[in-house]
């Protein structure tokens, strides 16, 4: 095992743990180093580390027994490396999700100083054909992506737009079904022209709410999936 440089990425300790039971050729039922000693040797704090070793023992990666220690169990290696491949998924997933969390702060702030109504027109636009799938039970993660990129156009700043431009390709993945998730982030839709209202209205201290509130369903979303 070495020391984890990022502690909240449950599967870099996972694949550290991983990596360990390689390098020592352990087998079913040999016995890993303690909690307390993990703990040390990858520089990651407690709970982090549960959190992995929860993961590990739900796929049967390992077994823990109160009392005893924690052991290797039963699952084939093809189930340790598609988990990991899930969770370093959902990491990238939460990790877009916060940097959006920051920029759309900075979105909100330049479009109620810089829209016009004209601009605002444009956007309403978008948001009916949003709300129009949405209701007609249709697929809307298009059309929720544009409505993004429409608002980050409406903030009048080329620095804003090349940025979120230069990241789309990140972002975009959230609407595209992450994790095989069906119809994902559906609860948002009805927000979204909320936050349209308190962008159009210039409550710069209600569009964060309202954004907030749908980071928070997203993020919530894609940790339960």
């Amino acid at each position: 095992m070495n020391p984890i440089r990022r502690s909240s990425l449950q599967s870099e300790i996972i694949e550290s743990i991983r990596g360990y039971i390689h390098q020592n050729g352990l087998k079913e039922n040999d016995k890993l180093p303690s909690q307390d000693e993990m703990t040390r040797i990858m520089d990651v704090s407690r709970t982090s580390l549960r959190e992995a070793l929860k993961t590990l023992e739900a796929y049967r990666i390992i077994k823990i027994i109160n009392g005893k220690g924690i052991f290797v169990g039963s699952s084939p290696d093809s189930n340790m490396d598609s988990r990991l491949a899930t969770e370093r998924e959902r990491e990238m997933l939460l990790d877009a999700i916060e940097m959006r969390r920051h920029l759309d702060k900075e979105m909100i702030r330049m479009v109620i100083k810089n829209a016009t109504e004209r601009d605002f027109a444009t956007v309403e636009e978008k948001l009916n054909c949003l709300l129009s799938k949405h209701e007609s039970g249709q697929d809307e993660s298009v059309e929720d992506f544009e409505y993004h990129i429409a608002l980050y156009k409406i903030t009048h700043s080329q620095a804003m737009e090349q940025v979120y431009l230069y990241m789309s390709k990140m972002f975009k993945h959230i609407w595209e079904y992450p994790l095989n998730m069906q119809h994902p982030f559906s609860d948002t839709i009805p927000l979204h022209k909320d936050l349209f209202l308190a962008l159009r209205n210039r409550s710069r201290a209600d569009a964060e709410r309202v954004d907030n509130k749908i980071m928070d369903i997203m993020v919530k979303e894609i940790r339960q999936a």
